[in-house]
């Protein structure tokens, strides 16, 4: 029997390894500056931009790897990527997902019920 154990210490949980290699590996868009801060405390060198991502970071969280908005009714919104909202604004619109064809107030609802946010979610649903 070994009379020695090796004992290593991590400052920071192993899936955050993995997030930070994700958010590196995906194309840029409005995740990426929130999801930096988050994971290796990285600001833009703007300090009016580097403000506002502060302020609003508080609101996301990063769990295995994805960005997710803390809502005000309860659950973890999933922050969509850009190439992503088109499916779901037209799956939720026309019925296949949450019903039936809606009026765009409705919809941004909907899609946020459903658990998802993007910052141009209600412009979105309005141009659909």
């Amino acid at each position: 029997m070994p009379s020695h154990l090796k004992i290593e210490i991590k400052e920071a949980p192993a899936y955050e390894e993995i997030a930070i290699m994700r958010v590196m590996e995906e194309e840029e868009d409005w995740r990426s500056p929130i999801a930096r801060f988050i994971l290796m405390g990285e600001l833009p060198n703007d300090g009016v931009e580097a403000r506002k991502i502060k302020i609003r970071s508080y609101k996301f969280h990063m769990i295995q790897g994805e960005l997710y908005k803390r809502s005000h009714l309860g659950p973890l919104l999933f922050c969509m990527a850009r190439r992503n909202i088109d499916q779901v604004l037209y799956e939720v619109h026309e019925g296949e997902v949450c019903g039936h064809h809606v009026k765009w107030q409705s919809l941004a609802f909907k899609i946020t019920r459903a658990g998802y946010f993007w910052p141009t979610l209600m412009n979105d649903a309005r141009n659909t």
